[in-house]
């Protein structure tokens, strides 16, 4: 029998969607239930919006520059095969292109962990579970300016959004690995937003939840070997949209494009920061979706 406050989330979810023009957006501060109803004017590019401004106030985040040391003996480094075999046919200038992406798709995984599709992970604990983000989805938010997180107490489902991390270029939407009420928040990452990249499975979690069906939900997650042979795929599938990008700067610049620092950053600069964002945020929805 379904949860009496799991039927009243799911039609009042329902009454709000009628609400909502077709072809329009809700807002994020919206869809966290933070504001009755707001529509979303700017595609999700938050940084360029006068309401997200104001509703943020004259709070200023901090950054923690140092990267926070993981724990080594629970965490596995994974390596990315070069795709160059499969690309020959681009000649010299793929090579280099390859060449230049060398290690940048590398991520790190917590072995202990339970992954979700969305690039989220989950870690049990007497009855309810930590959530965060993995460490391939923090190679690819740079810059990140603020963190939003539904209020404590709030419903959330599975395959939705439980976070939106409002970066420079944009804002990416987290879907949540379970449903379940939220118990608690990590106040941390509201002072330093940035807290997620530098220590994704540790000091930078998100939230706390109170599964509604644990058992239930927990076939869509994935131990940490099976995540990483479906990471490796998302992982390829976005080194091939990044590499043609790559090809196409290489033609209207010239090699030397490439004799840039071999970053993430380094890339970034090469293809464009906003057009490396918005690759990567239609490749992370269309995988999660």
């Amino acid at each position: 029998m379904k949860n009496t406050n799991y039927e009243k989330e799911e039609t009042k979810n329902h009454s709000t969607s009628r609400l909502i023009p077709e072809g329009e957006l809700k807002c994020v501060w919206m869809t966290a239930g933070l504001v009755a109803y707001k529509l979303c004017d700017q595609e999700y590019n938050c940084d360029f919006c006068s309401f997200n401004e104001s509703f943020l106030g004259e709070r200023n985040f901090q950054t923690i520059g140092d990267a926070i040391k993981n724990h080594e003996d629970r965490i596995k480094t994974v390596k990315l095969r070069s795709p160059v075999n499969n690309l020959d046919e681009f000649g010299i200038e793929k090579t280099l292109a390859e060449r230049f992406l060398k290690g940048l798709f590398d991520f790190k995984i917590e072995k202990d962990f339970l992954y979700y599709e969305g690039h989220t992970w989950v870690k049990q604990n007497n009855g309810h579970v930590k959530i965060g983000i993995d460490d391939f989805l923090c190679k690819f938010i740079t810059k990140i300016k603020h963190i939003i997180l539904p209020p404590e107490s709030t419903l959330i489902l599975q395959e939705h959004p439980c976070c939106w991390i409002a970066g420079e270029f944009g804002t990416v939407p987290v879907v949540s690995p379970l449903s379940g009420y939220i118990i608690s928040l990590n106040q941390e990452v509201f002072e330093n937003p940035e807290l997620p990249i530098a220590d994704p499975y540790g000091r930078g979690w998100l939230l706390r939840l109170k599964p509604l069906d644990f058992e239930k939900e927990a076939e869509s997650l994935f131990s940490s070997e099976d995540a990483i042979i479906r990471f490796k795929k998302h992982s390829f599938i976005l080194e091939q949209l990044v590499i043609r990008e790559l090809l196409k700067q290489i033609r209207i610049h010239g090699r030397s494009i490439l004799e840039r620092e071999k970053t993430t950053e380094g890339l970034m600069e090469v293809i464009g920061h906003k057009r490396f964002f918005d690759i990567f945020l239609t490749t992370f929805t269309k995988l999660h979706c």
